[in-house]
């Protein structure tokens, strides 16, 4: 699969992937599931090892820049021994699972012991299906739900995505205080969860 028109708009700001690396704390090795172009793994701390898996052989060429980089198939066994990762980053990918549960355990088998998943899914909402490879969006208490019956505690779940330029202006840590307002709940596109291995 190479789908080029999804990775010639995506696109993750240096001020955004700062913003995740510092909900992830101080890790070592990190996995970037569903990496695309590696932009996560191009603005890194010093000193992390990032490794990316994506389904997509174009992306992957453009991720090695950054990153360990290998195309993998997510609906399969991690190509990764168990125990081998601080702390997993991935947004926009358990959306594309017929059965995201099974990459869950798979998450939890490769993280060591206090490591965590930072997971980025789309709400159910009209812009959640205009991607013609999403299978399924996710409630707030269906992604939590997922990452609990597969051995991981929540730390917090919030509402993201959905007021446009907050990631470019660095505001995306703040965006989920105007998503709790009801006000401005339909603006909602997402749901951003942070787990960590029991």
């Amino acid at each position: 699969m190479e789908k080029k028109r999804y990775y010639w708009k995506r696109v993750m700001s240096e001020t955004e992937a700062r913003n995740y690396w510092g909900e992830l704390g101080r890790v070592e090795r990190v996995l970037d599931l569903g990496c695309g172009k590696g932009l996560f793994g191009k603005y890194k701390p010093s000193g992390v090892g990032v490794y990316g898996l994506d389904v997509d052989s174009g992306a992957i060429r453009d991720a090695k820049k950054y990153e360990k980089a290998r195309k993998a198939d997510l609906n399969k066994r991690l190509p990764f021994k168990s125990g081998f990762f601080d702390a997993i980053f991935a947004k926009d990918v358990f959306e594309h699972l017929v059965e995201p549960w099974k990459l869950a355990s798979e998450c939890n088998r490769v993280l060591k012991k206090g490591g965590v998943i930072l997971a980025v899914v789309p709400s159910p909402s009209a812009k959640a299906w205009d991607d013609y490879t999403h299978v399924r969006p996710f409630t707030k208490r269906a992604i939590q739900e997922l990452f609990l019956d597969n051995g991981f505690e929540i730390e917090y779940t919030c509402r993201t995505r959905g007021i446009p330029g907050f990631g470019y202006l660095g505001l995306s840590p703040y965006v989920h205080y105007f998503l709790e307002i009801p006000i401005f709940r339909w603006l909602t596109h997402g749901f951003k969860v942070l787990a960590v291995k029991q």
